[in-house]
């Protein structure tokens, strides 16, 4: 599997250097991830849109790239990411990349696939439903989020232990 670049835009999400303690860092890849999930649901409903015509059509080489007279229909980035599409003979769908320099050389890296469609050989055969990603990951909400997996987790190490002997059904 092979990745087709249509856009090398690379982006540095970071206006202020991060240092590189857990947690500043964890707030640059928090705000990237926004930013990544934002271009994605800016891109999404244009891609649907732009493709929609072609649902019946070959759209994709025998090697699964898109065919160049297409091309046209790819929206510019919003903002300064990097997109490109994947090679599937399964699906048609392009991957939005950003990446983010933190002090020390250290890099925060995040991205989102957008399924366009579904193909059946060279033919996109539908389209995929428009499906909104969050982007309102916050760190008080993440930091929480882990608190309550470690809980649960120990939760349900717990009550596996304790039906250990007997199993879960009859």
């Amino acid at each position: 599997m092979g990745v087709r670049f249509f856009f090398k835009i690379y982006f540095n999400f970071c206006p202020k250097l991060c240092y590189t303690s857990p947690m500043n860092k964890l707030h640059c890849k928090i705000n990237l991830k926004n930013l990544v999930n934002r271009e994605h649901n800016y891109m999404l409903p244009i891609l649907l849109e732009r493709f929609r015509p072609l649902v019946g059509q070959k759209v994709v080489k025998e090697s699964g790239v898109l065919l160049a007279k297409f091309l046209y229909l790819i929206p510019k980035s919003s903002v300064e990411l990097m997109v490109c599409q994947t090679v599937s003979k399964y699906c048609l769908t392009f991957v939005v990349r950003g990446s983010s320099a933190c002090a020390d050389s250290a890099w925060v890296y995040a991205d989102s696939i957008i399924y366009v469609g579904f193909l059946d050989g060279q033919t996109l055969c539908r389209l995929n439903e428009y499906s909104a990603l969050p982007v309102d990951y916050s760190y008080d909400k993440l930091i929480k989020s882990r608190e309550l997996v470690r809980e649960t987790r120990e939760k349900l190490r717990l009550a596996e232990f304790y039906l250990a002997g007997f199993g879960e059904t009859d």
